[in-house]
C-alpha cells in the first residue's frame, strides 16, 4: 500500500483462456480462510468464468497488517488494490469490484479517482458455490 503496509491477497486465475482477464476484487474485512468462505467460493466461480479475481483482507483483519478502524482506510487501500490489480500482467487492464467493503462507495473518499469498470456493491460475493475446489496461485502481499 501507499504507507508500505502488507495485505494479504489471494489470485484466482482462470485455468484456461487467454493471457489476460478482466479483474474484479473482492476485499473483506471476515477474513478469507477456506474455500467455505462465500470471498473464496465467489472467486473460484468467476475465474471458472473467465476473470481474474483479487480477494483481499482488509488493513488489519485476517493476515493483514496494520491496525483496524473500519471505513477509514478503505477508500484509499481500496483504490490502490484496484490500480495495482489492473496494472498486472494477468489483467487486460479492465478492473472492477464486487465489495461494497473496498471503500469507494462506503467512504466517499474525494482526493483520489479510480478508473473503474464495473461496482457491485451488495450482496454480489455472497453466491455460494459449496461443490467448487479452491484453485488459488497462492497468497501475495501487495505494498
Amino acid at each position: 500500500m501507499r504507507d508500505r503496509v502488507s495485505l494479504a491477497t489471494d489470485l484466482y486465475l482462470p485455468s484456461n483462456g487467454g493471457p489476460k482477464f478482466p479483474t474484479l476484487v473482492i476485499r473483506t474485512p471476515y477474513g478469507k480462510p477456506s474455500n467455505t468462505a462465500a470471498p473464496v467460493s465467489t472467486a473460484v466461480y468467476l475465474a471458472q468464468h473467465g476473470y481474474a479475481v483479487v480477494v483481499q483482507d482488509v488493513r488489519g483483519r485476517g493476515l493483514s497488517e496494520g491496525i483496524y478502524y473500519p471505513f477509514t482506510n478503505d477508500g484509499k487501500d481500496g483504490y490502490n488494490t484496484i490500480e495495482w490489480a489492473a496494472k498486472q500482467d494477468w489483467s487486460n487492464g479492465q478492473a472492477g469490484t464486487l465489495s461494497g467493503y473496498t471503500g469507494l462507495q462506503t467512504k466517499g473518499d474525494t482526493d483520489f479517482t479510480v478508473k473503474i469498470t464495473y461496482v457491485a456493491p451488495d450482496g454480489t460475493s455472497t453466491i455460494w458455490k459449496p461443490e467448487l475446489s479452491e484453485r488459488s496461485s497462492g497468497t501475495d502481499r501487495i505494498k
